[in-house]
């Protein structure tokens, strides 16, 4: 499937009629149209992007209800667009604050029946 055939409103429309009447047809094309996304990256973005769209799937997967998987579609966009605000507007502080206050380290146990 290649979306430059045709109009994104068209992919759209499709893509949700697919949705409707073949919901496992439509994960196929979903998981195919990113991976032909990610493909056309610069390769030295591909990586970060297969690991960006990793963490979604994560997240989206715990919530099976689709207008929970949509809310949270949405407040993660949100995220992004107010973290990018602060970048455009401030790019010096949040990296400076970003290196002050670097992501916790998450530990994962090896035997997680062991304390």
């Amino acid at each position: 499937m290649e979306v430059e055939s045709s109009t994104f409103q068209e992919t759209i429309a499709r893509l949700a009629e697919l949705h409707r009447s073949n919901p496992e047809l439509f994960e196929l094309e979903r998981k195919q149209l990113i991976e032909q996304t990610i493909a056309g990256f610069p390769e030295h973005w591909r990586q970060r992007a297969y690991g960006m769209q990793f963490c979604l799937d994560a997240k989206l997967s715990l919530e099976k209800d689709p207008v929970s998987r949509m809310n949270l579609m949405v407040e993660l966009f949100w995220d992004q667009v107010m973290t990018f605000g602060r970048v455009l507007s401030d790019p010096e502080d949040y990296l400076a604050r970003k290196k002050r206050n670097p992501a916790p380290a998450k530990l994962i146990p090896l035997n997680p029946t062991r304390h």
